[in-house]
């Protein structure tokens, strides 16, 4: 009974991760893709050398939103957004690791206030669990080791809430971050294409479609610094509560072997 259980949990957290880090951005990839094509296809008739510069620059709002129209287009749009999700996450994840945090990710840096996880007062509070939880001293001058250390010590800090059952706790913020990261990817595409199109214009001196379009990448833009930022501060958020949350039953434990 308990390893069914057991089971059930792990397929509902799978089902969470591929719902939201996998599925949800590949549906909104693919509704973005359709939408910017039907807009882009659409500017001759939205837009003229006649058409005021207001109305030119805010134009994408007359973009009909793509929804797909019949039972087999909502089943091959949640078959392609899987797959697209897939991609999506697969190219996070690579411009995470090369890019974003090509210097070290929050869990590499428990041990070091240099990567603005935690403060210097808080790792010499945390010390002795750390210490504690790596089985050996801990040398701060050695940088190099840093980094391995602090990793060694989050997996061990994870493993142990795993264990407690108080990860799970954790895992939104997570899903969260993840999400937010293959977000980002989905609309750096977005963008990509839409330079594409761009570039079509110039070529064919269509410059009075430009606006519009423009003022659309200003906007996507925005959306991918916002999201981002958000990502990177939730990554720092979710090491931090897991990193507090095993200090709350570390110093149980102390004080338990006290009594």
């Amino acid at each position: 009974m308990e390893k069914v259980n057991k089971l059930e949990k792990f397929i509902e957290k799978m089902g969470l991760y591929d719902i939201w880090i996998v599925f949800f951005p590949g549906v909104i990839f693919l509704i973005l893709l359709k939408t910017l094509y039907n807009f882009m296809l659409s500017l001759p008739l939205l837009i003229s050398k006649d058409t005021i510069v207001t109305e030119q620059v805010f134009i994408f709002c007359k973009a009909k939103v793509y929804i797909p129209d019949t039972i087999y287009e909502f089943l091959v749009l949640s078959l392609c957004s899987y797959l697209a999700g897939l991609v999506l996450h697969e190219i996070s994840g690579l411009i995470k690791n090369r890019v974003i945090y090509r210097n070290g990710k929050p869990t590499d840096y428990l041990l070091d206030s240099e990567g603005k996880v935690f403060s210097e007062q808080e790792i010499q509070k945390l010390m002795p669990m750390y210490t504690y939880l790596y089985g050996a001293p801990i040398t701060l001058t050695q940088k190099g080791m840093l980094k391995k250390e602090s990793n060694f010590i989050f997996h061990r800090i994870n493993i142990e809430l795993q264990k407690k059952k108080i990860a799970s706790q954790y895992v939104k913020l997570n899903i969260a971050y993840n999400t937010c990261g293959t977000l980002e990817v989905a609309i750096m595409l977005v963008l990509f294409i839409a330079a594409l199109f761009e570039v079509e214009f110039i070529a064919l001196k269509n410059l009075v479609y430009l606006r519009p379009v423009i003022f659309l990448d200003i906007f996507m833009v925005i959306c991918i610094y916002f999201l981002s930022h958000r990502s990177k501060k939730l990554y720092v958020y979710w090491v931090r509560n897991m990193v507090f949350a095993y200090q709350d039953l570390y110093l149980n434990n102390e004080q338990n072997a006290e009594d």
